[in-house]
């Protein structure tokens, strides 16, 4: 079991690297970076999105973190696996982000994978059967997210909200600026480490993305906790953990950033459903 002791110490290090960082809700194009002192990637910048994407090394894993704002929520977008929604609508990531002609993509929650559990994307309602173990991601109207509670709320009831998108994967990381991973993985529980997407809000309109590399020899991956605590530090207000393993993948201005576990393990992306992005 991963002790309270490192996860402190894991939480420290974090804390110490992302001293005085500041957290912007201006509009795009306008945020400075929030990744004080880490290796930078790329950034990109124009009237509508701006993108900062930075890389460190934690705890035996490499971390690839993207701060993302747009103008609107609109900006913020996702799609399908062939352009269509299905149990077998699944391609590459990197294909997709060519399709949409996207400068930066993470994987989604491959709805496909399950029978079960929201979907909803761009405000139209494809799948209304709960995943009742886990809470869904609801991104509304204005760009803001929340999470849900399956097991009581109706994808009819989100749909008369006017929610925009809903992601059924889970666990919650963060929750009203707190840790708050529930069920079975919570806390300092799990000694899972593996390859992990997840994102986050930050402030209006302002999002981070994190894909953390894992299960080769050199990246062990993250624990729910390990990646809740990353969260945390850059004070996101909610977090959520999207599909991961295999499927955990970023890609910016054409080019796969993280060290694909499916590519590392076969030598090519694995086909998924779907994928959040911005262009």
């Amino acid at each position: 079991m991963m002790s309270l002791f490192v996860l402190g110490a894991f939480s420290a290090c974090r804390a110490t690297q992302a001293k005085n960082t500041s957290v912007s809700s201006s509009s795009a194009g306008t945020n400075a970076s929030i990744f004080k002192g880490l290796a930078t990637v790329g950034s990109y910048k124009d009237s509508s999105v701006s993108i900062d994407i930075a890389t460190e090394r934690l705890d035996a894993s490499t971390i690839w973190l993207a701060d993302v704002t747009v103008s609107e929520p609109s900006g913020l977008k996702t799609a399908f696996g062939m352009g269509t929604f299905g149990k077998n609508r699944k391609q590459p990531l990197s294909e997709m982000v060519k399709s949409a002609g996207a400068i930066f993509a993470i994987n989604g929650d491959y709805y496909a994978y399950r029978d079960d559990g929201f979907v909803f994307r761009n405000g139209v309602m494809y799948r209304a059967t709960p995943n009742t173990e886990t809470k869904a991601l609801v991104m509304d109207k204005a760009g803001d997210l929340s999470v849900v509670n399956q097991s009581s709320a109706s994808a009819q009831d989100l749909q008369a909200a006017g929610a925009l998108n809903v992601w059924s994967f889970g666990p919650t990381l963060v929750e009203n600026s707190e840790i708050a991973i529930e069920g079975k993985m919570s806390g300092a529980q799990t000694t899972d480490r593996n390859p992990r997407t997840a994102i986050g809000q930050l402030g209006k309109n302002h999002y981070l993305f994190v894909v953390a590399d894992g299960r080769t020899q050199a990246d062990k991956g993250l624990t729910f906790a390990q990646l809740a605590d990353i969260f945390k530090t850059y004070h996101a207000t909610i977090a959520y953990n999207l599909d991961g393993g295999g499927s955990s993948e970023m890609i910016f201005k054409g080019k796969i950033l993280n060290h694909d576990y499916e590519v590392v393990r076969t030598g090519k992306e694995r086909p998924i459903s779907d994928m959040i992005y911005v262009k």
